[in-house]
């Protein structure tokens, strides 16, 4: 997931070579390259307002690497969807610098040691969420019964957690099929694709990383 307007003119050569080339999961608007990526506005909209439902207000970002189409869409999505809710967007409560679990670890710590009122945590990837799980068990805090969990991602070892953790689900496989099914008619016919954004919808799977406040 290369930052938006950085590393892409190999793949802009290429694409202008006549190669077939399809992005996945990034996106580059400064060029006419096609991409297929999740859902991620939407995707972060559910995560927000499903934490919200269940009465949290204060709520930690754990972002992925700052400048990629991921992390920058899921960050502005929760900025709307907090905004839509009455509630102001606090910068103090987004750490972390990239989709790794050293990073969701170090984020967690931060933002569980400067803001002991956070009571939910948005993981912007399933690394990120294992880190965070390691800080808040480090710091004494229990999810769910004390801090709430939700992820960006989906990882088959999630349902074998101690607390399997809710998740706004990728549908990876789909992702895969759509990239592969436009490089072949893309062979086929000698034509690059008119749409430039293929964009596969995600879903909230919810397990029992979430606890509602009273």
């Amino acid at each position: 997931m290369c930052p938006v307007g950085t590393q892409s003119e190999h793949l802009v050569q290429a694409d202008a070579a006549g190669l077939p080339l399809i992005v996945v999961d990034r996106c580059f608007p400064e060029t006419a390259l096609t991409s297929v990526m999740s859902d991620n506005p939407k995707g972060a909209v559910i995560g927000i307002k499903r934490l919200l439902r269940s009465g949290h207000r204060v709520v930690g970002c754990l972002q992925g690497l700052p400048g990629t189409m991921p992390n920058k869409t899921r960050l502005a999505a929760v900025r709307e969807s907090l905004r839509d809710a009455g509630l102001a967007f606090d910068q103090s409560l987004v750490a972390g610098d990239n989709f790794t679990e050293q990073s969701g670890y170090r984020a967690a710590k931060s933002l569980l040691s400067n803001r002991p009122d956070v009571t939910a945590l948005f993981a912007f990837s399933t690394p990120n969420a294992f880190g965070a799980l390691r800080a808040a068990s480090e710091m004494g805090r229990t999810v769910p019964d004390d801090l709430s969990l939700i992820t960006f991602d989906q990882s088959p070892v999630v349902d074998f957690l101690k607390v399997p953790l809710s998740t706004i689900s990728q549908d990876v496989a789909r992702l895969g099929q759509t990239a592969a099914d436009l490089i072949m008619k893309q062979l086929r016919t000698g034509k690059k694709p008119r749409k430039r954004t293929h964009v596969v919808p995600v879903k909230f799977v919810s397990r029992q990383s979430v606890s509602r406040i009273q």
